[in-house]
């Protein structure tokens, strides 16, 4: 293993002025702010100066240059000392905004818990041991933090005939449009000697890293399969065609279970209420909650607090012809913010959702009954009955209830 990291190390500062060189083309070009938007459509909702980021394997620089440009705080680490003073170099008078180490991804030197965001690119394919590696980032993440790994299947052709071709046709693209070859213009014989001692160049990813990630803290884990065709240039297409990078996104779980309510538990409520009704904590979530056996769809946002907490249900339209509490409970749930809640907040936007289409009025047409008037229902009664029971059924797990009635209900003629 220690003979391998120091003919990694030795590798990586042979390039370490090539590869500043394609960082440099990089800030002067479309990636800088694709790179940028990217990345800050990331990040958890929280003010620049209190954002704590780490960059692994930092190479020349490029993220943390662009992020402390833009006022962030970034701690770098790189295990390759030419690297890091390459960075330095390029960041100039940025470095009071950057802090560097020299480190090794795989046995990171701080405290647990210390960053909000954990950012890498083309780091974890050449790594000897990537699971320890994934474990170690998790590990250094606040809960709720959040990782964003960039990564392709490089030399992935070394295994497989079929990716082999398609390599050289990469080649042959960039020749005929005189462009750069950015493998060629490498000590290829020797990268490919290191590509076949890693483990994740045999790997098809990045199906690999969302299992790993979910069994070591991670509590969802999202892939970006085209991030590549926002980030990369035209040059890096051609390029890298046949390897497309793509994103990882992944939120480290929080120490406390958003199964239990830090004042008030309710005991076995995991049997009764669905995945739906729960999001990363510090994140939302909408969509139409199912009920009865999928009689009724009713729209929904669910916002799950940074922090722990009851859980409130908010409804809307119990009575169909209550617009303006429809209306209200739709900019409630877009202008509450999951960073400065406490547990969790249900918003069902419109209870009769079917009698709210039809400008029904507070009576159902069908069963000539009141919502309001027949809970907690029946699961063989009439339409308003059966619709009551469903939605005891779903939500009767809940702390708190907020009903929105208001005046200025639209009759039905």
């Amino acid at each position: 293993m220690k003979d391998l990291l120091s003919e990694i190390e030795s590798y990586w500062t042979t390039r370490a002025e090539g590869y500043s060189e394609v960082n440099h083309k990089e800030l002067n070009g479309m990636q800088k702010g694709a790179w940028l938007e990217v990345l800050k459509s990331q990040f958890p909702e929280k003010a620049k100066e209190e954002l704590k980021i780490l960059d692994i394997g930092t190479g020349p620089g490029f993220f943390p240059v662009i992020l402390a440009e833009e006022g962030y705080q970034v701690t770098a680490v790189d295990y390759t000392q030419e690297m890091l003073d390459t960075a330095k170099k390029n960041a100039g008078e940025l470095c009071e905004k950057i802090t560097f180490y020299k480190m090794d991804a795989q046995n990171l030197e701080f405290e647990d818990g210390v960053f909000d965001v954990v950012i890498s690119r083309n780091l974890t394919w050449n790594l000897k041991d990537p699971e320890r590696a994934y474990r170690e980032w998790c590990r250094v993440l606040k809960p709720g933090g959040k990782l964003l790994n960039f990564d392709a299947n490089w030399y992935g052709y070394l295994y497989d005939e079929e990716k082999r071709q398609s390599y050289e046709e990469d080649r042959k693209s960039v020749e005929s449009e005189n462009l750069d070859d950015h493998y060629l213009c490498t000590d290829i014989d020797r990268m490919e000697k290191i590509a076949l001692q890693m483990p994740l160049s045999a790997i098809n990813r990045p199906s690999w890293d969302r299992k790993l990630l979910k069994e070591n803290g991670f509590a969802s884990v999202a892939v970006d399969m085209e991030v590549w065709k926002r980030v990369w240039s035209q040059e890096e297409k051609l390029n890298y065609h046949s390897t497309p990078m793509f994103m990882i996104s992944a939120v480290k779980k929080m120490e406390w279970s958003p199964w239990e309510d830090a004042e008030n538990s309710v005991k076995g409520c995991e049997d009764n209420v669905d995945d739906e009704l729960w999001s990363v904590p510090g994140s939302r979530r909408s969509g139409f909650l199912k009920l009865g056996g999928g009689e009724f769809s009713l729209p929904y946002t669910v916002i799950c607090g940074r922090n722990p907490g009851k859980t409130v249900l908010i409804t809307a339209a119990v009575h169909a012809g209550e617009c303006v509490g429809v209306q209200a409970a739709v900019e409630l749930a877009e202008k509450l913010d999951p960073e400065k809640i406490h547990g969790r907040v249900i918003i069902v936007k419109t209870v009769c959702r079917k009698e709210f289409e039809e400008r029904s009025g507070s009576i159902c047409p069908e069963d000539k009954k009141n919502l309001n008037r027949v809970f907690p229902g029946c699961p063989q009664g009439t339409r308003m009955e059966r619709l009551a029971y469903a939605v005891v059924q779903k939500l009767h797990s809940v702390q708190i209830i907020i009903l929105i009635f208001t005046v200025g209900m639209i009759m039905r003629n």
